[in-house]
């Protein structure tokens, strides 16, 4: 059986003598346990009355939410239950769990602020469980939260015994999760209708941006920081369906371009370009399919080389005990090793040998994979050589503002509306400049050829290159010679 423990208030209620104990006993120098309480009991509170603080509250224990390091304080103090449980187990109290006939026996597992531990369906290892949690009660000032704690009793559990040992623990019984630390408990046939809890929080937090008043470069920054990151820990466990990451590229894109419910955008580059490198064109988003494949990839690594890890030790006993991950032809049901087992590929292929003895060989390293299908932006600066990736460099290492950054981006690769982009999209039916009325108004034209842009006299030595450029790129890798600067010549661009 096992029991999902659930801590109440956990961060306001630890004793601040407690962790510094731990931090001791863990080795930590003196120095550095005395700079972390200082700054834990330097915390104080006032209380607003009419918009007046009054009282000065000093705490005696937990943590302030303002340090930034409180995770990991936290996990500090988890390390005292740690001890005690594994006191427990050398001492035959408690007897874990294993998952096959010669796996590791798992007594309990920790994640953050939630704990699971393992243990037989005997009083006296119910009862050693409830004392080492009233022990670690009275250390630590931590307090289980009954009504949260659960209990999960295997098949073969009489009703009876389950009642008693409820009534024994104090704490419900759950038959099943369907999410546990943000992922799927089960996946089954239907992997899509599993996971699409992550295109519909994506959409949620989409909703609510689009009520705001964003640039591009701002849209940029949101969509890299925070939707790309909410499917990254299901993408390191499990491989999403093709369909469902194609759904979530297209919110990603289409937030991008600033599409607003049923208003259309148009899509000035397409999804493989933006999702090139910046110093080769692109803007840098991920391709979900070929990093949810790196992340299993990364799965796969750890399963070669962390020989001393526990994921190591339970999936070798599961999957493959007589050789390893590469030579193991084991079908399970579980898609968290399907999944693993789809990713072997990319590190057989990307890696190399170290022969040593001959005994054995181990990985030495990885070389870039880029997957199939691999294309260029279909810009000037789409290609990967040398010389553009200097001129992409300098583009993005500009000292101009960052939407001023994204507007030169737009510029070299034509992605700006243009007469000339509006009526290839069908959106205008002349692409004559407007100004001039004499040539089509491409984006070298607006921003430099047409007669009626004044450049003044700065840019006199560039004025020949009105007639020997083809491209804005040829111009701009002029203006990276000129004394003038590069950031002048983009800022008078960005106010034409």
């Amino acid at each position: 059986m096992a029991m999902k423990l659930d801590m109440s208030k956990a961060y306001n209620r630890v004793e601040w003598i407690f962790l510094e104990s731990i931090m001791r006993k863990m080795g930590f120098p003196g120095r550095w346990v005395e700079l972390v309480m200082a700054t834990i009991k330097f915390v104080s509170y006032s209380i607003l009355i009419n918009g007046v603080p009054r009282g000065f509250i000093k705490p005696t224990r937990g943590f302030a939410e303002v340090i930034l390091y409180l995770p990991h304080l936290f996990l500090l103090c988890s390390e005292g239950l740690n001890g005690l449980l594994k006191e427990a187990v050398a001492a035959g109290d408690l007897r874990g769990f294993s998952l096959c006939k010669n796996g590791p026996q798992v007594s309990h597992l920790f994640f953050a602020d939630g704990s699971l531990i393992f243990f037989r369906v005997k009083m006296g290892g119910v009862q050693s469980i409830q004392s080492t949690l009233a022990k670690y009660e009275r250390a630590s000032g931590q307090k289980i939260n009954g009504t949260k704690t659960n209990l999960f009793f295997g098949k073969s559990i009489l009703d009876s015994t389950k009642t008693d040992l409820k009534n024994f623990l104090g704490v419900p019984e759950i038959k099943e999760y369907e999410k546990y630390l943000g992922l799927p408990a089960m996946v089954g046939r239907k992997k899509k209708e599993s996971f699409i809890y992550i295109k519909e929080r994506i959409w949620e937090k989409l909703q609510g941006w689009k009520e705001k008043l964003l640039s591009q470069v701002g849209r940029e920054v949101l969509l890299k920081a925070i939707v790309q990151a909410i499917s990254t820990f299901a993408m390191s466990c499990f491989q999403l369906p093709m369909s469902l990451c194609h759904e979530i590229e297209v919110l990603i894109k289409n937030f991008f371009w600033g599409q607003c419910g049923e208003r259309q955008k148009i899509h000035w580059k397409n999804w493989e370009s933006l999702c090139l490198p910046k110093i080769e064109g692109g803007m840098g988003f991920k391709e979900l399919r070929k990093f949810n494949d790196a992340m299993l990839a990364k799965q796969v690594w750890r399963l070669v080389h962390d020989k001393e890890s526990l994921f190591y030790w339970v999936f070798k006993a599961m999957f493959f005990p007589l050789g390893d991950i590469f030579s193991t032809q084991v079908k399970s049901e579980s898609y968290a090793w399907q999944s693993i087992l789809k990713a072997r590929y990319l590190i057989a292929e990307c890696a190399r040998y170290r022969v040593g003895s001959g005994q054995t060989a181990k990985f030495i390293r990885i070389v870039g994979y880029q997957g199939k299908g691999q294309g260029n932006s279909g810009s000037a600066l789409g290609s990967t050589n040398e010389v553009n990736r200097k001129i992409w460099s300098s583009l993005w290492r500009l000292e101009v503002p960052n939407k001023i950054k994204t507007f030169a981006w737009r510029v070299c690769t034509k992605s700006l509306p243009t007469l000339v982009n509006l009526a290839s999209k069908k959106v205008v039916l002349s692409n004559s400049c407007t100004s001039c009325n004499r040539e089509p108004e491409t984006v070298i034209h607006a921003l430099w050829g047409c007669e009626k842009v004044a450049w003044g006299t700065n840019f006199d030595e560039l004025c020949i290159a009105t007639y020997q450029t083809l491209s804005f790129v040829d111009l701009f890798k002029l203006v990276l010679q000129n004394p003038h600067g590069p950031e002048g010549f983009i800022m008078v661009c960005w106010f034409i």
